[in-house]
């Protein structure tokens, strides 16, 4: 069970194709939203050096204004597979993650996104942990609205990161 609370900022914010508003100029705090997901899993398979699970997925983002423009939701499932390897005499965390959700606008069907997710975590000196990942997106959106060079979000999309974490003596902090 694990639940995230973001805030991020969309630079093209067209889940309603036909309201103006959302496409003017200068309007920069309809970009803003505020998104929360809950993710409940179930293991399918454990070992002491892996574990397959699946996941299901809600989320629900909520633009800045308010709950009343815009009722944005997703629900999906996932598939997550871990596995532990040695690199030399160095264990690492190889991970695969293929996710489908379907996103509702005002409970109509508005998009089907498939997601694959890959990432490799080890621990470099004994109390630190560093994970690189990737992820590449299809997206295949509803009604591209009456502009859909501008509301149209068909396509794929793709990110990378890293993520270095820091313990202190006991591993809990």
């Amino acid at each position: 069970l694990s639940g995230r609370l973001s805030l991020f900022y969309d630079s093209n914010p067209l889940y309603k194709p036909n309201d103006k508003s959302l496409a003017a100029r200068g309007n920069e705090r309809q970009g803003l939203a505020w998104t929360y997901q809950l993710a409940a899993g179930y293991p399918l398979r454990l070992t002491p050096d892996g574990r397959v699970d699946v996941l299901y997925i809600g989320q629900q983002t909520f633009h800045d204004y308010g709950t009343s423009a815009v009722d944005f939701t997703s629900e999906g499932a996932a598939v997550q597979a871990r596995q532990r390897v040695h690199v030399g005499r160095q264990p690492v965390i190889l991970g695969g993650r293929y996710d489908v959700r379907t996103n509702f606008l005002r409970s109509s069907l508005f998009s089907v996104v498939n997601q694959f997710r890959l990432s490799a975590e080890s621990s470099l000196t004994p109390r630190t942990r560093t994970r690189a990942y990737q992820r590449f997106t299809l997206r295949n959106v509803g009604p591209d609205g009456p502009d859909p060079h501008q509301t149209s979000r068909d396509g794929f999309g793709y990110g990378a990161g890293v993520v270095q974490y820091w313990y202190t003596t006991e591993f809990r902090r």
